[in-house]
């Protein structure tokens, strides 16, 4: 019985393995025209090429547009990305310049007079609170090594452009 039964298996899958491969044969591939109603492109201006003020001639028109394009917020936003870019470009081309820090501090801190440090303080100064001042410099330089301000350039030349 099992015989039988695995043999029409085989049977119907060979028949629609068969009648599949025949109805690929059968599709016909119809051929793309060359030129699109027998017209050939040969002239190469494009609307493109004009700007638009030239494009439309109509005041109304014209003041209209204006005004879409100076309220325009994505186009403002995509100018503000333009300026940031060029700034960070031009921020990367410094990353190999030394760095100069300076820095100065101040600070008065009155001490208790009822602690040990108040008492001592007030018998050894003769005042109540100590006044502290700092002033420095630090200069810095970072070699280029391993390529890192290099590559910062190229970063922001490429979100530049």
């Amino acid at each position: 019985m099992k015989k039988i039964h695995t043999t029409i298996y085989t049977a119907v899958a060979l028949l629609m393995f068969a009648f599949s491969t025949a109805a690929q044969e059968n599709k016909v591939s119809e051929a793309v025209p060359n030129h699109y109603r027998n017209v050939t492109a040969t002239d190469t201006a494009s609307i493109a090429d004009i700007k638009w003020k030239d494009f439309f001639t109509q005041k109304d028109l014209a003041k209209l547009i204006d005004d879409a394009l100076a309220k325009n917020n994505d186009l403002q936003i995509a100018e503000k990305n333009i300026s940031i870019a060029n700034l960070q470009y031009r921020q990367s081309k410094w990353g190999s310049v030394p760095q100069v820090n300076a820095f100065a501090n101040a600070s008065s801190t009155r001490l208790s007079e009822n602690s040990l440090n108040g008492i001592s303080t007030k018998q050894a100064l003769g005042q109540q609170h100590i006044e502290d001042y700092s002033a420095g410099l630090n200069l810095s330089w970072e070699a280029d090594i391993w390529g890192k301000i290099r590559n910062q350039k190229r970063q922001a030349r490429a979100s530049y452009l």
